[in-house]
């Protein structure tokens, strides 16, 4: 009779083992898995499973504990606790390796080659933390985190991190800039003027569609004609107002040229004038403050004043004064 007891709980223990090491899969809702996937992701080869977990510390599962060793399926949203990582084995696209407190979405589809074959493409969309990937021979990859996409090809490797809201990637991947910009000067209008062989540093910012500062964006500078010159380079970045600053040095002919302040690798871009001009006394900059003085005294019986730029005002007309003698 105890020989019978120690049996049965030998062979409960074993089963208890056995529950534990065996991988265990836990499943995604599809509502979850389209909301965080591009549509043209959103295939039947998504609801399945792509490999298995090896956790060293504590991992979830679509927020559920998972064990040390588990499977895991198309769309599901993994997350490592403090001081975890994971090995995920993806068995169509390669391995990869989460860092701590890392979320990730990810998904396995496929895509088909000019040629009309079919290769598989590693999707993830990088909440927060970071990963390792190395690919095989036949798997692509598509990353999306913090409103930025990029690409890998079969057989690359790369590591991606965004732990404070910035993506930073080492590797060989090609970015697909699919933001919206807004590009404007800082406290200038369209045109500005630069007295000969002087410097004047011009600054822009850069804010998106809801009308935000874009910090680390890459700014190129350009000159219509050359009147001037920007210095050792014309590239720049943005700062963490989303203002990128350059100093223009003019030249010594007076004149007027078009300056372009250009996202690097996109179409959004702000164009302006620079107007170059000599330090004699009637220089532009004298003009007005000649035609200024000479309104105050009641000496000109009219003078329009206009302002270009992007928002452009009417014009204002200065009548004659009108004297009542005493």
């Amino acid at each position: 009779m105890i020989k019978n007891k120690l049996t049965l709980m030998v062979l409960f223990l074993i089963i208890a083992l056995l529950v534990a090491i065996i991988p265990t899969p836990i499943y995604a809702k599809d509502k979850e898995i389209n909301k965080y996937l591009p549509n043209r992701f959103q295939t039947s080869y998504m609801l399945r499973n792509i490999g298995t977990i090896e956790a060293f510390g504590k991992i979830s599962v679509n927020g559920q504990v998972a064990n040390q060793k588990s499977t895991f399926n198309s769309g599901d949203y993994l997350q490592t606790g403090n001081y975890a990582t994971a090995t995920l084995s993806i068995d169509s696209s390669g391995k990869v390796i989460l860092g701590q407190n890392t979320s990730v979405y990810f998904a396995v589809s496929k895509i088909l080659e000019n040629n009309g074959t079919e290769k598989p493409i590693l999707i993830a969309t990088l909440v927060k933390g970071s990963l390792n990937v190395r690919l095989n021979n036949q798997s692509q990859a598509y990353v999306e985190s913090g409103g930025l996409i990029f690409t890998a090809e079969a057989g690359t490797s790369f590591r991606a991190s965004n732990y404070n809201g910035q993506l930073e990637v080492l590797g060989d991947v090609n970015f697909q800039n699919n933001r919206q910009y807004i590009v404007r000067p800082v406290e200038v209008g369209a045109t500005l003027s630069v007295k000969a062989r002087s410097t004047r540093q011009i600054q822009i910012q850069v804010t998106d569609e809801n009308d935000r500062p874009v910090p680390d964006v890459p700014i190129i500078f350009t000159l219509g004609s050359q009147l001037g010159k920007f210095g050792s380079t014309n590239a720049t970045t943005t700062n963490s107002q989303g203002i990128a600053s350059i100093n223009f040095t003019a030249g010594n002919s007076p004149g007027t040229t078009s300056i372009t302040a250009t996202v690097k690798d996109t179409n959004y871009s702000w164009t302006g004038e620079i107007s170059v001009f000599k330090a004699g006394f009637w220089s532009t900059r004298n003009k007005v403050l000649v035609t200024t003085a000479a309104i105050a005294a009641g000496t000109l019986t009219g003078v329009v004043v206009s302002q270009s730029g992007n928002n452009r005002k009417a014009s204002v007309v200065a009548q004659t004064p009108i004297i009542t003698p005493k």
